[in-house]
């Protein structure tokens, strides 16, 4: 199950898209405009991860889950053209390619979203958003997550959201608002 507070495509229509996505912002209480934190870059062709590296485009990180980790709530991070099918983070015996923990960020290409890839794969969702009230992964398209029931202990383990999965720390998808804007999810199960 998937429940954003809102998750919006281009087929709605570039009008009703603008209004959705300020209200959702707004809701979200995410200033519309120009991030007040840092900005980190990404790029999958010169990036490299490692300390000192994502403040500007020449020393940008290789993997979102490092830029992501690297930034603090309020910070932007901008990716660059690539497919990204490294690093990722583990939430709740999941691995997830990029994991956007107890922070508020702000996640947007630099090509639009039919340039960089978000590629989960076998066992790996795409982009898990774990009590980051606000966060807005923006512009990409986020493909071939899997995350599928299995077992752990003796409880059997939901796995909700091969593409994307927004949950707070009461384990609701409800409260979880974490806002994906103009992507396109697809092949994940």
């Amino acid at each position: 199950m998937l429940v954003f507070s809102e998750i919006i495509t281009k087929e709605k229509g570039i009008d009703a898209m603008n209004a959705k996505v300020f209200g959702v912002l707004l809701a979200a209480g995410i200033s519309v405009g120009a991030s007040a934190g840092n900005v980190w870059w990404v790029d999958k062709a010169t990036g490299t991860d490692g300390d000192g590296r994502g403040r500007s485009e020449s020393t940008a990180f290789l993997t979102i889950q490092a830029a992501v980790n690297a930034a603090q709530s309020g910070d932007e991070i901008r990716v660059k053209p690539g497919v990204y099918d490294e690093g990722g983070g583990y939430y709740n015996n999941w691995n997830n390619r990029v994991l956007i923990q107890s922070k508020v960020l702000k996640i947007v290409s630099t090509g639009g979203k039919d340039v960089p890839h978000i590629v989960g794969g076998k066992n790996i969702r795409c982009v898990c958003m774990a009590n980051a009230k606000g966060s807005v992964v923006e512009g990409f398209t986020i493909r071939d997550g899997e995350a599928t029931y299995f077992q752990s202990g003796t409880d059997t383990v939901n796995g909700s959201g091969a593409g994307v999965l927004g949950i707070s720390a009461s384990k609701t998808y409800a409260t979880a608002n974490g806002c994906i804007v103009d992507c396109v999810v697809s092949n994940c199960v």
